[in-house]
């Protein structure tokens, strides 16, 4: 066993670096699309940032304060400040490197050129001269250094001219001055015709034509560098009378904070920046050279300027939820289920709809909101402050300390206020980070509730790139919680304890260790336990160390940590039992899930909370428990999908190094592929659904679409007497009733869909082999527009035909229409598998028929039987002068009434009229109707032989009737 007394941690930030390391893989892999490599560097670059303003400025002030406690891994600040040095001086190096040297160099070969001045065509030169004298050169302010003036105050993160002058006549004494360059100057002056895309960056501009703000001097050299300040708030609530001023004091004196951090251009001259290191009070470890370029985080505006999309990941649009493409009523919708929501895959509508509608429903008489990072024209808010114009009672809860959102808070806070909403700053001392909305519906009697619980901000823009969970519901017990907790934040209240939520930093952090706990106890080799989970970070020790015991009595731990995490797994007697992955891919994973296995029961809870420090005492935190099986399901396939990811998955070694999946000779699996494809795949289930049943509608609304007409086939036959019976029923919108319900069961179904593919067992179904479905994702992902094409050009126009098909076996408008819009979903979502040039009417009709017999044996005890000894006698008994190729309707139908022909067909076995209708009404081959009916030919010639014999007896008196001779 382990020595309990030697518990072992990672270190916090050398796990962070650890994480950038991993986005800067990213940038390094070929396989992604090039702009988008370019994008995770400038992540990468954009993170370090934030890293030094936030953690290593912290540090050097315990430094500076003479703070030496140790981290829980046993260091002290200073030995941590000497080990970042070294693993991001390592990382500024490789990043370089592969910025200069791999992802330019293709840039180029791809046509986009980041240029220097002497490289452009003396027109673009003209072009630029005038640019810079009229736009930039105005803008401008040269600052000189020297004992009248002192180094300036600089912008952190701004980048700077460093320019020796002299002058042109003696004394020649070198002097020296900063051009800081304006952040609100585009970083980049595009040039672009049909073959090439260029850029000149800024600085370079600003440089070709420097002489320009010295006259009459000559210019010796000029160097770039940029600074880095302390960015960290220290507000002191307890001081503050009024905390939004106390904030806005604070971003002030953030522009002004301790220098920490020097980055200069490689080719610098030693001088320089010795007189830039005084100048700062920086010591030489915390400069940092950078080849080419500096702050490459604005290299995200290149990517986001240029339009290549063959350089990019593919398209994307979030699945739009049924209940938001329908405009169905909300309110009731959650009344008869729960919705969880997965974005970026599931679209964001859906929870602006429900602030929304809740502004604008005249029985909603209150909204409570907690808003922690909105967007810049946050749909959200623009919904609070209509409810408060209708009179609405709203109270917006807004986290003024979110880092580097204060001051887009601020301005929200004072616009609500102005409105007449009940803004609230959050509770004193701690951070208000849970995501929480509630409704209050005047509904009789009583009020009821309606609640959104999420891992993500309401935030329009990053729901489109964070991955995170949220579920809308009306569960009362959690509603009457989330009122309980509105109180607790903005009133007075000492509430210890709630039904279905738990809150930090009040009974959060129990709540955890009694579910580790019961893991434990239950634990044994015949129901043993298991823990599964999906952070951001995992940082704090007594959680940390609660894992290790759970590990210590054989509990399998497996967690999905994206960033930093500080438990070291794989030791032998300490956490053997844990294995931690981390996935960082084309979105950025946010989602929380906590699944807790024991006495043969899984409880799953999801909400805001990591575990850390700041998020378990320091912050205002919620963690909701699911109870609802479905809700359940797919959040167990949510898991299940993502630990399964051998693409973008790392996994942590002992010694605190990740490696990929990819050399252990796994499936090639991408969670985050994955789920797009599923969210294609449920688009594609609704938008199906939704054309099929239009057409299906507009059949209906034709009085003439199903009576038998001289220029119709056979299959447009339909019973007159069922179809009168309808007309004399009370009227009803069928085709938009089995819409909603079919788009309720198929949003349900999603995840089990999924599942069933995986096993094959769904192709087997609709009579494809797994062979006809090996298509990856990408390949589908690439080929999407083209499946789209095909589906609307070879696919839908069947759809008639399919329709009276099922009207024939089932004999009922309701069944036929469930099996119509049944067999298109599955033909859409295995249209890779479809050989184009081939017979899509055969294809279609194959999978409507194994559809039928799957339904058929779920409803009957047992399929009905063919009698097929009785076939194979007949077929070596057949005379050779028989005729395959009889046209039964020339022979039997002639111009009879179609009611007699439809009453006798839907008389005879489904096996044999299925045969009937195959040949005689759609004219399908003989070997088409074998495929599709999935039996040997002389069977099928069996079976029509009969099937014609027993329509002839049925139909014989009616013709005779009619004075008709059948002989």
């Amino acid at each position: 066993m382990h020595d309990n007394s030697k518990v072992v941690f990672f270190n916090r930030e050398l796990s962070w670096l650890k994480f950038n390391e991993r986005v800067l893989e990213e940038s390094e892999n070929s396989s992604n699309p090039l702009l988008e490599r370019l994008k995770f560097a400038s992540i990468f670059y954009s993170n370090l940032d934030e890293f030094f303003m936030i953690r290593v400025a912290g540090l050097i002030e315990q430094v500076e304060a003479n703070i030496n406690e140790s981290s829980p891994d046993g260091l002290s600040p200073k030995e941590q400040l000497f080990r970042i040095n070294q693993e991001v001086q390592k990382l500024y190096n490789r990043f370089f490197h592969n910025l200069n040297h791999n992802i330019l160099p293709a840039l180029e070969k791809s046509g986009i050129y980041i240029c220097k001045y002497n490289e452009l065509e003396a027109q673009q030169k003209e072009y630029l001269r005038n640019y810079f004298e009229e736009k930039i050169f105005p803008i401008l302010t040269p600052l000189a250094i020297d004992s009248s003036h002192p180094i300036p105050q600089l912008r952190g993160l701004g980048i700077n001219l460093f320019v020796e002058v002299y002058r042109k006549v003696k004394p020649r004494k070198i002097k020296v001055a900063i051009v800081p360059i304006p952040t609100l100057l585009p970083r980049f002056i595009h040039f672009q015709n049909q073959n090439n895309h260029k850029v000149i960056l800024i600085e370079e501009l600003i440089k070709a034509h420097i002489e320009l703000l010295f006259p009459n001097m000559h210019i010796r050299k000029i160097f770039l560098f940029r600074i880095t300040r302390n960015a960290d708030l220290d507000i002191s609530e307890a001081e503050a009378d009024d905390l939004l001023k106390q904030i806005e004091r604070g971003l002030r004196k953030r522009r002004l904070g301790t220098i920490i951090r020097l980055e200069v251009e490689k080719d610098i001259s030693p001088k320089a920046t010795q007189f830039l290191q005084k100048a700062f009070e920086l010591e030489p470890s915390d400069t940092y050279q950078c080849e080419g370029y500096l702050a490459v985080d604005t290299f995200m505006q290149l990517v986001e300027t240029i339009n290549l999309p063959h350089l990019k990941y593919p398209p994307f649009t979030p699945v739009l939820h049924p209940i938001v493409a329908s405009n169905e009523d909300i309110f009731m919708a959650l009344k008869h289920h729960d919705i969880l929501l997965h974005h970026p895959y599931d679209s964001f509508l859906p929870v602006v709809k429900f602030i929304r509608d809740a502004a604008r429903d005249p029985q909603v008489v209150a909204i409570k909101q907690t808003l922690y990072r909105t967007s810049g024209k946050s749909q959200i808010v623009m919904a609070l402050k209509e409810a408060a114009a209708n009179g609405k009672e709203v109270t917006a809860l807004i986290e003024l300390k979110a880092r580097f959102d204060e001051q887009a808070n601020i301005l929200w806070a004072k616009e609500l206020e102005k409105v007449g909403v009940n803004v609230i700053y959050g509770v004193s001392g701690l951070k208000t980070h849970c995501k929480i909305a509630l409704v209050l519906r005047q509904e009789g009697e009583s009020i009821r509730t309606y609640v959104h619980l999420s891992t993500g901000n309401y935030n329009e823009r990053t729901a489109e790139i964070y991955t995170d969970i949220g579920i809308l519901t009306a569960n009362q017990a959690l509603g009457k919680d989330i009122i309980e907790l509105f109180n607790y934040l903005t009133g007075i209240s000492g509430q210890k304890n709630w039904r279905k939520i738990y809150v930090a930093p009040i009974n959060l952090r129990q709540h955890f260790e009694k579910e580790i706990d019961n893991c434990i106890s239950y634990h044994s080799p015949l129901t043993p336990s298991s823990i599964r989970i999906i952070m951001n970070s995992l940082v704090d020790p007594p959680m940390i160390t609660k894992l290790y015991q759970a590990s210590q009595v054989g509990i399998k731990i497996k967690l999905l940590v994206r960033g930093i995490c500080c438990l070291v797994p794989g030791i032998q007697g300490l956490s053997e039992n844990i294995e931690v992955r981390s996935i960082v891919g084309r979105f950025l994973e946010h989602a929380r899930l906590y699944c807790f296995e024991y006495n043969n029961q899984i409880r799953y809870y999801s909400g805001s909370a990591d575990w850390m420090q700041r998020n378990l005492n320091r912050r205002v935190e919620v963690i909701y428990q699911v109870d609802d099986p479905k809700l359940q399901e797919q959040l167990e396939t949510i898991f299940s999908i993502m630990w399964r990811d051998t693409v973008k998955a790392r996994v942590l070694q002992p010694n605190g190094n990740y490696i990929t999946l990819e050399e252990k000779d796994l499936p090639r699996v991408n969670a985050q592929e994955e789920f797009i494809s599923l969210a294609r795949s449920k688009y594609a289930k609704i938008d199906t659904i939704k054309k099929v049943d239009s057409s299906l509608k507009n059949m209906n609304k034709n009085p003439n679409a199903f009576n038998f007409d001289d220029n119709d086939s056979v299959d447009t036959l339909q019973p007159r007497a069922q179809q009168q019976n309808r007309e004399n029923q009370a009227p009803r919108d069928h085709s938009i009733a089995q819409q909603k319900k079919k788009l309720k069961a198929e949003t349900r179904s999603m995840y089990k869909y999924s599942e069933k593919n995986e096993n094959n067992s769904l192709p087997a179904q609709i009579g494809l082999t797994s062979e006809d479905t090996e298509v990856s994702t990408s390949a589908k992902l690439e080929e999407s527009q083209d499946l789209e094409a095909l589906f609307e050009n070879e696919m839908l126009p069947h759809l008639k035909s399919l329709y009276h098909f099922a009207y024939r076996l089932t004999n009922d408008e309701d069944q036929s229409k469930d099996l119509v819009q049944d067999t298109y979903l599955k033909a859409y979502r295995f249209l890779s598998s479809y050989e184009k040039g081939s017979n899509a009417k055969a294809w279609l009709f194959r999978i409507l028929k194994n559809s039928f017999i799957n339904n058929y044996r779920k409803t009957s005890k047992e399929p009905n039987k063919v009698d097929y000894e009785e076939a194979e006698n007949f077929l070596n008994t057949s005379k050779s002068s028989y005729s395959d190729s009889i046209d039964l309707r020339d022979k039997i139908f002639g111009c009879l009434i179609g009611d007699e022909v439809s009453k006798a067909l839907n008389a005879l076995p489904v096996d044999f009229r299925t045969v009937i209708i195959l040949c005689d009404i759609e004219e399908f081959t003989y070997e088409e109707i074998s495929k599709i009916v999935d039996i040997p030919i002389g069977t099928v010639r069996s079976r029509l032989h009969r099937a014609r014999k027993m329509l002839r007896e049925k139909l014989a008196s009616y013709a005779l009737s009619l004075g008709y001779n059948i002989d």
